[in-house]
């Protein structure tokens, strides 16, 4: 679940502000703009006392969202480790031919 309500490129954020901020539009007065750096804020004249920008909230949360993995990410994680640990031939064979990713038994020895 996610505690986001947009997501934005930096280019497009000026313009999704100025119709956000039209009254009954998404934003209310008091929104907050997350922001990863500093020098990643839009220009804000028209926006002062309006929208808050937080510079200082986005990183910590991002990392501390990257240790928290559903189970399909740590199934992923678990599959490309046992992926990285075969020998060249078959991870090449698992890519392209969806093979399994057990390494092939040596054959039985025989008695002598």
């Amino acid at each position: 679940m996610s505690q986001v309500d947009d997501v934005r490129y930096i280019g497009g954020l000026e313009r999704y502000l100025t119709a956000s901020l039209a009254p009954g539009r998404a934003l209310a007065p008091g929104s907050i703009l997350y922001v990863l750096h500093p020098n990643q804020t839009p220009r804000m004249e028209n926006y002062k006392g309006i929208v808050q920008v937080d510079t200082a909230s986005l990183k910590p949360a991002m990392n501390a969202a990257r240790v928290i993995k559903t189970d399909y990410e740590v199934a992923m994680i678990k599959r490309a480790n046992a992926i990285s640990v075969l020998p060249p031939p078959l991870v090449v064979a698992t890519r392209d031919k969806r093979v399994a990713l057990t390494p092939p038994r040596a054959p039985p020895t025989r008695p002598s």
